[in-house]
């Protein structure tokens, strides 16, 4: 198979891809350039795929890497999307892991070294790969793995929305590619390949499972075991590709010097990884924007962290009767993060302890010990060390084996319900060392945050006391007593029994709210957020009071502080109203106009709950136009809240609203928004029967197309009133099309009744060309659904009276008259006499040579035997047919000759003299012209050519002597019969032609001469004498012998 657009010429196909819901697979194919002997491969794409294409290629056409599959060029047809890549006869890693299953860790070492040259590769030029799956993993003749398939790839500087991820990507994907803001990064492709890397060795990825929703719980919470059978080296290096956290993943730097490779990728032969340096990678300002999200621990405690359902639950109930508020306003982004160890507020680093833990006098199994005594022992030697003269520097390194141990929720609640306790906030009051100090509240709130319960003796008022004035002491220790406080706080707003919160906490933290130091301020304020999510607030704050400490915050110009800032206002004000409205709106301006997605995110909810959107417009219509994902979802939404009472405004961006809607895959989402245009659709209805503005329409008719949309709006109860509206519309008015292509979008899609089209008769009648045309096409759209009664009797009492006049009118007009009465005609034959009037036949006769229906009209006319043979000649039915098959010649209009000439056949088999047939056939002449015509359609297999040619030669052979009228038809006829006489499939079509050429030959001498004159047909006729099917073998031989000479 050869395209000259292809530059290729292709061979057999050699694979094909995923089968999707949306579009076909990809097909690919073998092929060779043109002109050369290069092989190469032809992949097949769905044109519906365009922008994963257009995706593609604007990428590829960039690159050039011995590990990445060589790009030639593209091509784009009608259907589809043609790539032509370097060939690699060594098919996919994936074919080779499923023959292979497990790959032997030397091996695995050398396919880890191309993936990681070609990936490198792609990092330093900004390009995130992001489908390392196997099946796009090809590998050459040579064994080198080269990556292949950039439709999902990614340019830092160009973000592409995936949509809905592809299931089996789903097991490569890094935890935080599930999460709101979650971006594509140079992290999340070295997850991907530690997967790779796993499966190459595991035989399945670390996080397999039947069930979806089970491999994303294990992707987020499951460690995977060391697999047996590696070594130490490579279990490290799965570890370390597979941290849960991105900014804790290994980095390219550590990757490359990772003792796994041994010396293998120093002695590659590209030069990738020669004098490679961290700081060359172009920077990430998605993923740094969003640092402060992603990096948000989760809390471990079920009292530090409610579930999911029971948090949206309170929005929900806060924007009850408004859905589209409470999507907006639903976001991991409001969850309380921790405050211990948050690096967003501040960067914390303690001493490593592995070095030190013969110092240490308790091992972390000792912690975990359920016997009492035991474990008594343990928190004494422990007090013990602390309360000892130890050097501070000896010191450290045991809080840091704790710090690290109490992140285990066991040994967290363990340590908070023992008096060690309280007892390491009487150790901080006692040191005198402010690093020491600091040390024991670190520790002490991390216990708080990992902690399933902690006893309430621990959380009296006198207890606490020495937490309280540590926040006039050093920075230093003032930050760790205000962390330790709020950890405190949100944990006693949390617990599921009554307890009392420390008097001062509210206090405390609106003070230090003003503090000179930016971490207090930052503490403060994400403390009193964090607060403000538990109903138990109320028993801290006054909401007007936080409010009015909260408005001026000094976040500093500190990205990070802002986002905590909008954060703590949006929970204030999903409460109450604000009271500093022209403040907030500055606020909101900043922040929907960073490049920050988590900023945009909360400047929109901010704006949503403070009811100020409207004000914003532009700017979120420009996040809808440059965003992608969850963020432009949001902002999608709050053109529902905008819009919703302004709905002549809404119709002028109303295509480019559900042009965006239906690329969004969230079904809360989805849902919401095809339930408010269901709403307003209703609306829209119900005003125009009043006001007659039908440009409204335009809304319904862009939201009708999406399934989601259309299965919401058209109720029965809509489909009454619209209905009501059709019957009174005036068609001369231009707007009156939109609800014309909405009763079109209906109808194609069946979801409303065909009678709809019988609301429509004021169109027929409309000045408007446009109208007239819409409404009739409508009328043929329904009559191509099964008909009812109704809508014929409607047909016959409606158009049918105007029918002459349509067909003298514009051709389109004409076009769709021809296919309502075709359609009606076939299935009710009563009407036929009442169509074929003498008026009218000539019109639709004139039309058989360009209009399918008008000669599928003609034919049921003819074929009905209800009109007058004299009168189908006589209104121009014989120049219809001849123009009919010389310009087309297809098997409708041959069947349409077959009903014309066998009535008059069956007449020349009587009285050949009689004047009736004479004067038939004076008339009939041109057809005779159709024979060789006939001849040519039979190898074309058209049904009843063989018969028509002999049923002409039959009524065109008359008297012995007289000259005939096709004789012209047997050149073609002896073609077709050197072409098909010795297949079976012809044999019962050219027995009979055969048999009339017999007779004809034997009765008028000019056709015997006729047939000796023609080369052709003799040839054809010896030829099939010798080579015939069996069945007809015998008549060719006979007709030889009557044409000897």
């Amino acid at each position: 198979m050869a395209n000259d657009n292809l530059n290729a010429e292709l061979y057999g196909q050699i694979g094909t891809g995923r089968a999707s819901k949306n579009y076909q697979a990809t097909v690919t194919y073998k092929g060779r350039l043109k002109n050369t002997i290069e092989f190469v491969a032809a992949k097949s794409i769905d044109i519906q795929r365009k922008d994963e294409v257009y995706n593609c290629a604007d990428i590829i056409l960039q690159l050039n890497h011995p590990f990445i599959v060589k790009f030639h060029h593209w091509y784009q047809t009608q259907h589809h999307f043609w790539l032509i890549i370097e060939y690699c006869p060594g098919g996919t890693l994936l074919e080779l892991l499923e023959q292979d299953v497990r790959l032997p860790e030397p091996i695995i070492r050398i396919f880890g070294g191309d993936l990681l040259s070609a990936l490198l590769y792609l990092h330093q030029n900004g390009v995130i790969f992001r489908d390392l799956h196997p099946r796009n993993i090809m590998l050459d003749e040579c064994g080198n793995l080269k990556l292949n398939d950039f439709t999902h790839a990614e340019r830092l500087d160009k973000p592409f929305d995936l949509g809905v991820p592809d299931p089996e990507y789903i097991e490569y994907m890094a935890p935080e590619l599930f999460t709101e803001q979650g971006v594509a990064s140079y992290s999340s492709d070295l997850w991907a390949l530690g997967c790779l890397l796993y499966r190459m060795a595991a035989g399945s990825t670390p996080f397999a499972s039947q069930s979806q929703d089970d491999m994303v719980s294990k992707i987020h919470n499951y460690q995977p075991p060391s697999l047996t059978g590696y070594s130490s080296d490579f279990n490290d290096l799965l570890q370390k590709l597979l941290h849960k956290d991105c900014f804790e993943r290994i980095r390219w730097d550590k990757l490359l010097t990772h003792p796994f490779w041994r010396d293998s990728l120093t002695k590659r032969l590209d030069k990738t990884f020669e004098n490679f340096n961290q700081s060359s990678l172009p920077p990430e300002p998605r993923l740094e924007s969003n640092r402060q999200y992603l990096s948000m621990e989760k809390r471990m405690s079920t009292i530090a962290l409610p579930s999911s359902n029971a948090f949206d639950s309170r929005l929900v109930e806060l924007a009850k009767g408004q859905s589209i508020e409470s999507l907006i306003l639903k976001s991991e982004l409001l969850k309380p993060p921790a405050l211990v160890f948050n690096s967003n507020i501040e960067e914390i680093s303690m001493p490593p302890f592995e070095n030190s833990l013969e110092d240490i006098p308790i091992t972390a199994n000792q912690l975990r010990d359920v016997d009492p005594q035991e474990l008594q022992n343990a928190i004494s030697k422990t007090l013990a060390t602390f309360k000892s003269n130890l050097r501070p520097k000896k010191k450290f390194p045991f809080i840091s084996f704790l710090i690290h141990h109490s992140q285990v929720e066991k040994i967290a609640t363990t340590l908070a319900n023992s008096n060690f306790f309280k007892e390491l906030l009487i150790l901080a009051k006692e040191s005198k060392n402010a690093s020491l100090a600091s040390g024991y509240l670190l520790l002490y709130a991390s216990i708080v945050k990992n902690a399933r319960e902690i006893a309430p003796v621990n959380l009296s008022e006198e207890t606490l006391a020495p937490l309280f004035s540590f926040i006039e002491q050093t920075q230093k220790v003032a930050r760790k007593a205000l962390l330790s406080l709020g950890e405190i706080a949100f944990y006693i707003a949390s617990a599921p029994v009554p307890l009392a919160f420390p008097k001062q906490t509210g206090q405390i933290l609106i003070n230090s709210l003003k503090s000179d130091d930016q971490p207090m301020r930052h503490y403060a304020i994400r403390a009193i957020s964090n607060l403000l999510t538990r109903p138990k607030y109320k028993e801290v704050f006054n909401l007007d009071a936080v409010e009015s400490a909260v408005i001026d915050f000094d976040y500093n110009e500190n990205p990070l502080m802002l986002d905590s800032y909008a954060t703590c206002l949006v929970m204030i004000y999903t409460k109450i109203e604000t009271n500093y409205k022209e403040k907030i709106q500055k606020v909101i301006q900043q922040l929907l106009t960073t490049t920050s997605s988590t900023a945009r995110t909360m400047g929109i909810m901010l704006a949503t709950c403070t009811h100020m959107l409207p004000t914003f417009q532009s700017d979120l219509e420009q996040i809808i136009n440059v965003s992608i994902g969850e963020l432009r979802s949001k902002a999608l939404l709050t053109m529902c809240i905008i819009y919703e009472n302004n709905l002549p405004g809404f119709a002028n961006v109303a295509q480019r609203f559900y042009s965006v809607f239906d690329k969004i895959e969230r079904d809360d989402f989805t849902t919401a928004i095809a339930k408010w245009t269901a709403l307003i659709s209703n609306k829209i209805v119900s005003e125009i029967a009043t006001t007659k503005n039908y440009e409204l329409c335009q809304i319904i008719l862009q939201a009708m197309p999406i399934k989601r949309c259309r299965k919401e709006i058209w109720t029965k109860s809509f489909e009454t009133k619209f209905r009501t509206i059709l019957k009174t519309v005036n068609y001369d008015d231009p707007s009156c099309e939109y609800l014309l292509s909405i009763v079109e979008t209906s109808l194609y899609n069946n979801i409303c009744d065909v009678m709809i089209v019988t609301d429509l008769e004021k169109a027929f009648n409309s000045k408007r060309p446009e109208s007239r045309y819409t409404a009739l096409k409508l009328v043929a759209d329904a009559v191509s659904q099964p008909q009812t009664k109704q809508l014929i009797s409607f047909i016959i009492s409606s158009i049918l009276p105007q029918l002459t006049q349509l067909l003298k009118g514009e051709a389109m007009i004409a076009d769709l008259a021809f296919r309502i009465f075709s359609s009606v005609a076939s299935k009710e034959s009563s009407i036929i006499p009442k169509i074929a009037e003498k008026e009218r036949l000539p019109l639709i006769f004139s039309r058989v040579a360009d209009n399918a229906s008008a000669l599928s009209l003609a034919y049921i006319i003819v074929n009905s035997n209800q009109v007058m043979i004299d009168t189908l000649i006589e209104t121009g039915l014989i120049d219809g047919i001849v123009l009919s098959m010389s310009k087309v010649g297809n098997e409708v209009i041959v069947d349409l000759l077959y009903s014309l000439i066998l009535p008059i056949a069956r007449l020349s088999s009587g009285d050949e003299n009689s004047p009736l047939l004479q004067g038939l056939l004076q008339h009939i002449k041109p057809l005779a012209g159709l024979a060789k015509k006939c001849a040519e359609l039979i190898p074309a297999r058209v049904n009843k050519a063989g018969v028509c040619l002999s049923l002409l030669f039959h009524i065109f052979t008359t008297d012995p002597d007289e000259d005939i009228l096709y004789k012209d038809c047997f050149d073609s006829l002896g073609e077709t019969i050197s072409q098909c006489c010795d297949k079976e499939s012809f044999a019962d079509t050219l027995e009979t032609v055969i048999k009339m050429v017999e007779w004809v030959a034997d009765k008028n001498k000019n056709t015997k001469i006729a047939m000796q004159n023609s080369a052709p047909f003799m040839k054809g006729l010896k030829y099939a004498a010798e080579n015939s099917v069996a069945k007809t073998q015998s008549y060719y031989q006979r007709i030889l012998q009557i044409l000897a000479v």
